[in-house]
């Protein structure tokens, strides 16, 4: 119990005091990685609001208690970001590896280096780290350049990982170019938000929206705005007429959370067909309730939502 309570308190104070966000992942099974040497399928975790991707062992799953830590009986690792505005590399290196409760044991390791043509650093641990960290070593990049999220600018990439995966996990990390983007708007029910220029847009406002891409020729969806209601409503009316329709039986998990400026619902669903796995419910600046249904990838219609945001209703 007290190394439980240790850990927990460890991993709280850490992020605190980092300024960190996480977020989830999404990933697609493949049976190796160029470069890397090693005896088991890895997948990819792709992340558009971090604008990094990276590949990691297929066997490890979701660690209960983490928003976006995977694991397995091996290894782990988790991705987040520090905003260390003002700060140097090396500050927020240090800060990090020398934190009071000394997540990475009294003697740890610091190590500038440049991988992918970035500068970053390895925070590697000394033999008293606490049992309770599994081992934990740290990759801290540079940013190419800051990245907005929310409100805040985001300078660093932090990379936690069992001291055996970092580097096989570190040689694969990628960062994303940010697509160029334009902006959706429905002024009909006060939402806007921002969406790759290559997304085509069939919309009738107040009611509806298609978002598409091309894809050899044929038009693909990746996202659909539906209006749950025609009346001022809240998020639990929503979710009731969700539950009460075909998809409701297939509902597994519902978390509140923060979808760009809005408080939102997140619905989980067990995939089938066109059932999709994910939906986020919204109650738009004119009252009415918005469903946002991700065609494809989540993960694409979730970086464009993060930029929900209020406009003036026109009626």
């Amino acid at each position: 119990m007290k190394r439980a309570l240790m850990a927990f308190l460890i991993a709280s104070v850490l992020l605190a005091a980092c300024g960190t966000l996480e977020v989830g992942i999404e990933t697609t099974p493949t049976p190796s990685v160029t470069g890397v040497s090693h005896h088991t399928a890895w997948s990819e975790y792709s992340d558009p609001v971090y604008r990094v991707s990276l590949w990691y062992p297929a066997h490890w799953q979701p660690v209960e208690g983490y928003q976006a830590r995977y694991g397995g009986p091996d290894g782990f690792f988790q991705v987040s970001a520090i905003s260390g505005t003002g700060r140097t590399l090396n500050e927020v290196c240090r800060s990090e590896a020398y934190h009071k409760l000394l997540p990475y044991g009294s003697q740890p390791e610091v190590k500038n280096i440049h991988l992918q043509g970035l500068a970053a650093c390895w925070i590697l641990p000394s033999t008293d780290q606490p049992a309770e960290m599994n081992r934990q070593a740290a990759l801290i990049f540079a940013y190419p350049q800051p990245v907005p999220i929310g409100d805040d600018l985001y300078h660093f990439l932090v990379l936690w990982a069992d001291k055996d995966h970092l580097q096989k996990i570190a040689q694969t990390v990628r960062f994303f170019v940010p697509e160029p983007t334009t902006l959706f708007s429905d002024p009909v029910l006060g939402l806007a938000f921002d969406i790759p220029t290559t997304w085509q847009v069939d919309s009738r406002p107040g009611a509806e929206a298609q978002f598409t891409v091309q894809a050899e020729g044929v038009a693909r969806g990746v996202l659909t705005l539906s209006v749950l209601s025609a009346e001022s409503t809240t998020l639990e009316l929503a979710l009731g007429e969700v539950r009460r329709g075909a998809w409701g039986p297939f509902i597994r998990d519902v978390q509140s959370i923060t979808l760009g400026e809005f408080p939102a619902l997140r619905v989980e669903m067990t995939p089938e067909g066109d059932r999709p796995s994910v939906v986020w419910l919204v109650v738009s600046p004119s009252g009415r309730a918005v469903g946002f249904i991700p065609r494809g990838d989540p993960a694409l219609a979730e970086a464009a939502l993060i930029t929900l945001r209020a406009m003036p209703v026109v009626e």
